[in-house]
């Protein structure tokens, strides 16, 4: 692996044998398409004269993400008791997305991945694709034997740590390892479930939305719709509206911010389900952005005393 600078951009080039890099760089390309987090691809470069042992190698060149640092650089001066499980938050969510997308990721880890630190919290970028397989959907199977892979991994990074720094008291490798799995399954249950409630029951859509923000998640596309018809036996008890939080390949978009932001986000997201349910639709995220502005954000300030509004 080596860093170069080009243009005020860094990039990183890696050697990997010539399929491998093809492999990689493919694979980089799908989930950049989809817009997972995931490093940027930049180049590939094949048919280079063979090594002294006849293999041919490829360059895989992506373009170094501002901002984040590898987990050996986050954790180099030791890790805190609230650093290790900030970074399980991010990259339990991190494959949780992946999975989400039917991407099976072969080899998570720490180590396979950047973080960046953003109000607060991590956010977890995949770095290493070479080991990963690109699916319509994956099966329940395949996604237990991904994580039983991560959970070994992050119990054996963290093994090294204790071994190298130490860990804070509290901190057991196993556990740590174990925690992963844990995080992944409660945001996993949450993001997939459909939940259906009562027209007027838009206090679950809020709640759901915290319990997502108490599990660390920023997958905040909300996908809802009406019940409707007579085989619908929820018909009965009035307009209903069934709601499912799991984000649609490609809709992943990172979205970090301090309290007071967070709340505005929480009502734009809260509004985008609610109208969802409403219509019938999947409303997309400009239009619930213009919407929720011009009816809901606008007109509040608008009903501000002149007194008490701020300058």
């Amino acid at each position: 692996m080596r860093f170069v600078t080009h243009e005020e951009s860094i990039y990183a080039i890696k050697e990997l044998l010539e399929h491998v890099a093809l492999r990689e760089y493919t694979m980089l390309r799908s989930l950049e398409e989809l817009r997972l987090p995931v490093v940027e691809p930049v180049g590939l470069v094949t048919e280079r004269p063979p090594h002294a042992d006849g293999e041919r190698r490829g360059l895989v060149v992506t373009r170094f993400l501002q901002h984040s640092m590898p987990f050996r650089h986050v954790i180099s001066r030791g890790v805190t008791v609230q650093q290790a499980h900030q970074l399980l938050d991010a990259l339990a969510e991190l494959l949780v997305n992946l999975h989400l997308a039917g991407f099976f990721w072969g080899d998570c880890s720490l180590s396979n991945a950047l973080f960046r630190l953003d109000a607060g919290r991590y956010s977890a970028y995949l770095v290493d694709a070479e080991t990963g397989e690109m699916h319509v959907s994956l099966s329940d199977g395949q996604r237990r034997h991904d994580l039983t892979i991560a959970e070994e991994n992050v119990a054996g990074e963290f093994m090294d740590i204790q071994a190298g720094f130490g860990l804070p008291e509290g901190l057991d490798p196993i556990d740590l390892g174990a925690g992963l799995t844990s995080r992944y399954e409660q945001l996993w249950a949450e993001l997939t479930r459909e939940e259906v409630f009562a027209a007027q029951e838009q206090f679950r859509v809020d709640s759901r939305i915290k319990r997502l923000n108490e599990l660390g998640s920023t997958s905040r596309s909300s996908t809802s719709k009406r019940s409707k018809g007579p085989q619908d036996p929820s018909a009965r008890a009035g307009r209903r509206a069934r709601a499912s939080p799991a984000p649609p390949r490609g809709a992943h978009r990172p979205r970090r911010a301090g309290e007071p932001a967070r709340r505005l986000l929480n009502d734009l997201d809260h509004f985008r389900a609610w109208q969802g349910g409403l219509e019938g639709r999947v409303i997309p995220e400009r239009e619930a952005a213009r919407r929720w502005l011009e009816e809901v954000y606008r007109p509040t300030l608008a009903a501000i005393p002149p007194e008490q509004a701020q300058s």
